[in-house]
């Protein structure tokens, strides 16, 4: 507490930001591709069986092409609300 109040920490103002994923989630969960695509890629990148230099970019391309771009600024609208404040 003492580093705090002399001014040597300080609170990060994002940390009371809450993403509200109500809309997005609608929006995503109304096609299932988006969790196929999860389960896809999931597991190949989490223990390393797929090349990295080609999975990564193809589950970018397949996310994107699902709605991933909009969810992105979903986002960046309500957290730019936020600091808007």
């Amino acid at each position: 507490a003492e580093l705090y109040h002399n001014g040597l920490i300080t609170k990060d103002t994002a940390l009371t930001y809450c993403l509200n994923v109500d809309s997005m989630m609608r929006k995503l969960s109304a096609s299932s591709y988006v969790n196929q695509l999860t389960n896809k890629y999931k597991n190949d990148m989490l223990t390393g069986a797929s090349d990295p230099e080609t999975a990564v970019p193809a589950c970018i391309e397949e996310l994107k092409a699902a709605g991933l771009d909009k969810v992105i600024e979903e986002a960046q609208r309500q957290i730019d609300e936020f600091f808007a404040k």
